[in-house]
C-alpha cells in the first residue's frame, strides 16, 4: 500500500489536474476514495508502480525547486 507521505503527493497531483474551485478537486470528489479501492482491488500489482512514482515526483520537485510536490502552489 501507499504510504501517507506518498498518498499526500497523489493527492496533490489529482487536485492539480481536477483542481477545486467552487467544485470539489479531484480527490474530494471522490478519486481518492476510487484509486483506494482499485489500489486494494484490480490495480494491487500497479502500487509498486505508483509508489516509486510517485516518490521521484516529490524529489523532482525538490530537486527544481526546492520544495515538496505537495507544498507547491
Amino acid at each position: 500500500m501507499l504510504s501517507d507521505r506518498q498518498l499526500s503527493i497523489l493527492r496533490a497531483a489529482v487536485n492539480r489536474i481536477i483542481p477545486p474551485d467552487e467544485f470539489p478537486g479531484g480527490w474530494e470528489g471522490g478519486v481518492g476514495a476510487y484509486l483506494s479501492r482499485q489500489f486494494q482491488g484490480d490495480l494491487r500489482d500497479k502500487v509498486e508502480i505508483y509508489a516509486p512514482g510517485l516518490d521521484a515526483l516529490d524529489a523532482e520537485a525538490h530537486a527544481s525547486l526546492g520544495k515538496a510536490f505537495d507544498a507547491m502552489d
